[in-house]
């Protein structure tokens, strides 16, 4: 019995060790060739497995893509939510909302990189996906009305909501969009990178601070 538990345990490991080695290698052939030309050999043969095995994990890219983008959501929806619930002001709660999209870009920096260069080759893919997806629809309804409800209170500034999600994005985008650059620049000095990057994240906390702050009368 205590064999057949173990087994189960190495076959169960085992599966989700390939799971990982597929999302990892989909990564990489998404933000090289975009979601409309990547190819589902390409992903199996970067990941080192057939096509078969492939198929048996993930039967379409586009389903690979969703469970890449939940993963990244995983780490961040759940925290935020629970944040929006807390009665500290949402200025505050917008530099913690920093940090917690900070820790998923370190893990998953080609995100960034590939939604600048898919927008630019297929905005529409972008744009239907976002559009069609009900726990992303639902998370931007809740930021939404949260943030109608802070200027309707005058905690923050009257400014389109719009132009709020696009100054948050691009200031917390911008640096992983330099990962490449920033490993040249470091010489690959892990240590170096962290500095610049826990020093980029502080300056976003300052610059969403004042962003956001009301007009004065």
């Amino acid at each position: 019995m205590r064999q057949k538990i173990q087994k189960d345990m190495n076959q169960e490991n085992n599966s989700q060790n390939t799971e990982q080695k597929i999302i990892d290698a989909a990564k990489q052939v998404f933000l090289e060739n975009g979601l409309e030309k990547a190819k589902m050999q390409d992903i199996a043969n970067k990941a080192g497995i057939s096509r078969t095995a492939l198929n048996y994990y993930f039967r379409t890219k586009k389903n690979l893509f969703s469970v890449l983008i939940d993963q990244l959501l995983d780490g961040v929806i759940p925290a935020i939510e629970g944040l929006i619930s807390t009665d500290i002001s949402f200025v505050e709660k917008a530099k913690i909302i920093v940090d917690i999209y900070d820790v998923q870009l370190r893990q998953n920096d080609f995100i960034p990189r590939f939604v600048v260069v898919e927008v630019q080759r297929n905005p529409v893919n972008i744009h239907d996906f976002i559009k069609n997806s009900p726990r992303l629809q639902a998370y931007l309804s809740m930021m939404t009305e949260t943030l109608k409800k802070e200027m309707e209170a005058g905690t923050i500034r009257t400014i389109p909501i719009e132009q709020i999600i696009a100054t948050f994005f691009s200031m917390i985008f911008t640096p992983y969009l330099l990962n490449p650059l920033v490993n040249e620049f470091f010489d690959r000095n892990e240590i170096n990178k962290k500095i610049f990057f826990d020093a980029q994240k502080e300056n976003v906390k300052r610059l969403l601070s004042d962003f956001l702050k009301p007009d004065q009368p």
